[in-house]
């Protein structure tokens, strides 16, 4: 329990840090692997569909929510800078004990293990980016969003119906009942199938990535 008497301490903080770390840094290689596997050219799963991505997207979510949630004690799991505040906010980080300190270190922590986890999926899927070097911007996709219909001012409205949908929904329902990471899954798919046409259903500032590792970044 290596929490249970040191809520707030060093040690438990330290813990956290490195679960958001490596928590969105799989979250990423799993998400944007599923993506890599619908677009890229050598790959089975090659236009696999919008409902492949969205229920990998889910899974990409809440398994390492599930893997990683519990690494420390009274520090809920988030990867997600826009979660993370909303913990904050309503005193769920260190059971109302956080301090702001810690919310930016967290924050940190997500983003950088977002662009790791980046890299990872480029290195993963070398022979198959190689082998689609015919498909131009559509690579991208892999790793940012773009908008359907290209509304700047409406676009940011549109990711922000779908972050509040995220976050109210893993607040209140995943809450409400006993679902645990399951609900978490329903809550990406939802998402997914419901605002992925719109803007690609980024939700989350942690998702920095880059489009061609050696050339320039991009963000989700």
């Amino acid at each position: 329990e290596i929490c249970a008497c040191l809520v707030g301490s060093e040690m438990c903080i330290r813990d956290r840090l490195i679960g958001e770390f490596i928590g969105t840094m799989l979250l990423v290689l799993l998400g944007d692997g599923v993506c890599a596997n619908v677009t890229l050219n050598n790959s089975g799963f090659k236009a696999a569909g919008p409902l492949f991505i969205a229920l990998g997207w889910g899974l990409a979510v809440c398994l390492p929510a599930a893997a990683m949630g519990g690494i420390a004690e009274n520090f809920p799991a988030s990867y997600n800078p826009a979660l993370t505040v909303a913990l904050a906010a309503d005193g769920s980080l260190l059971a109302g004990k956080f301090t702001i300190g810690t919310v930016i270190g967290m924050i940190i922590a997500e983003m950088a293990g977002g662009f790791v986890g980046a890299i990872l999926v480029w290195i993963a899927f070398k022979p198959q980016f190689d082998a689609s070097s015919d498909l131009g911007d559509s690579l991208r996709g892999i790793f940012c969003t773009a908008p359907g219909v290209r509304n700047i001012p409406y676009n940011i409205l549109q990711e922000a119906i779908a972050t509040f949908w995220l976050v109210f929904a893993i607040k209140a329902a995943c809450g409400a009942f006993p679902l645990g990471t399951f609900g978490v899954f329903l809550v990406i798919v939802s998402c997914g199938t419901t605002f992925g046409g719109l803007t690609g259903y980024a939700m989350n500032l942690s998702l920095i990535h880059i489009s061609e590792p050696t050339r320039h970044a991009q963000i989700s």
